[in-house]
């Protein structure tokens, strides 16, 4: 159905979009675009560490040919040891797109297991895990500027830094390896989550991969954005360093989108009025390109409150808050039953046709959730 694929080019671009404004945001370096391609998605393998009965299960995420995150699932290994690989090796294959990159001292056996199970993910993907043990840099990504920077010695620092609430502030450890920041968790706050969350997985993994505290905050996100970077800017301090060195202004994209010829509307900003606009649009038969620099489906009104607050199934399930969507879905039952004799476009009676009900089930399904440009749409 075309507007069907209206919908699904709508949550695409979002990601898109999102992926141009933060350029270099994903992991990635030169090397991959020599490599076997991989599949996109979420593989889940084992490796042994410590523990030679139980193995370390691994979730492995690839994007574009990147690895994009890795998560740690159940497993027998030492607690403490197995939190060093995590805060140190971990983001540094991340970050440098490698599997050559050192174990850590003190963890060597689940630093392997870890790395194998990555490696088992890659071959199932379709790679070959051989092309991605290259030699590392050797400063976590860091690039030239680090050199003339006052050193930062290595460890785990933590800081705060005030968000949106003024009360609470933002809990964030910063590890710091070889004069680079390697890893940025964000942990104990009172910022709203949705917003939070679009800072996660926008702009931190872009402050590490530009090693500098210079980035852009996320549209809509502002206020949780200057949290997280005063939280590092006091980490760095803690660390030795001097902050001012790590403010180094990242270039803005200069790429030329080019749109094909067959767009009647395009809207730009998919909050709520733009939403409409959208489907409104779509009804009357146009062929619509949506933009959202917030990097989620909803835009600035993902997080809003009170009347105009949409209890969508993405926040019902990202926080665990029973109930809470139940109306909507009751909703989309029974906007289904109402216009299931409506024809995509059109107009019965006055009542607004299907054509609005592929969009408006995406809307409220995924209102709020970040596109990170991961996989495709539904």
């Amino acid at each position: 159905m075309k507007f069907f694929e209206q919908c699904l080019r709508l949550a695409v671009i979002v990601a898109f979009i999102s992926a141009l404004i933060f350029t270099g945001c994903g992991g990635g370096n030169a090397s991959s675009g020599g490599r076997t391609p991989i599949r996109d998605g979420a593989y889940h393998t084992e490796g042994f560490g410590n523990n030679e009965s139980t193995p370390i299960n691994v979730t492995t995420i690839f994007a574009r040919n990147s690895i994009v995150d890795i998560e740690i699932g159940a497993n027998a290994e030492t607690g403490p040891i197995l939190d060093t690989v995590k805060n140190l090796m971990i983001p540094r294959i991340i970050q440098e797109q490698s599997l050559g990159v050192d174990t850590v001292t003190g963890a060597t056996m689940s630093s392997s297991g870890i790395k194998n199970a990555i490696a088992a993910a890659i071959d199932q993907a379709g790679g070959r895990s051989a092309e991605w043990h290259v030699a590392p840099s050797g400063s976590a990504g860091a690039d030239a500027a680090n050199k003339n920077r006052t050193p930062v010695r290595d460890g785990v620092y933590y800081a705060e830094g005030y968000g949106v609430s003024l009360t609470t502030p933002i809990s964030v450890a910063t590890t710091f390896v070889d004069n680079a920041i390697i890893g940025i968790s964000v942990g104990a706050n009172a910022e709203t989550g949705p917003i939070l969350d679009t800072v996660k997985a926008l702009m931190i993994p872009r402050m590490i991969q530009a090693q500098s505290i210079g980035v852009d905050a996320v549209t809509g996100a502002t206020m949780s954005s200057m949290g997280v970077k005063n939280a590092v800017t006091s980490a760095i301090s803690q660390a030795g360093g001097k902050p001012a060195e790590w403010f180094i202004t990242q270039p803005g994209s200069n790429k030329t989108i080019t749109l094909p010829e067959i767009y009647d509307v395009i809207v730009v900003g998919l909050g709520g009025s733009g939403m409409a606009a959208y489907v409104m649009a779509a009804e009357k038969g146009a062929t619509v390109y949506g933009i959202e620099s917030a990097g989620k489906i909803g835009g600035n009104s993902a997080a809003a409150g009170g009347p105009m607050a949409i209890n969508s199934t993405h926040i019902e399930n990202l926080y665990k808050w029973p109930g809470y969507a139940g109306p909507v879905e009751n909703h989309i039952d029974r906007w289904r039953k109402d216009y299931a004799d409506a024809a995509p476009y059109s107009m019965q009676d006055g009542t607004a046709g299907g054509a609005k009900m592929d969009i408006v089930e995406l809307f409220l399904r995924r209102w709020g959730q970040t596109e990170t440009g991961r996989g495709t749409a539904p």
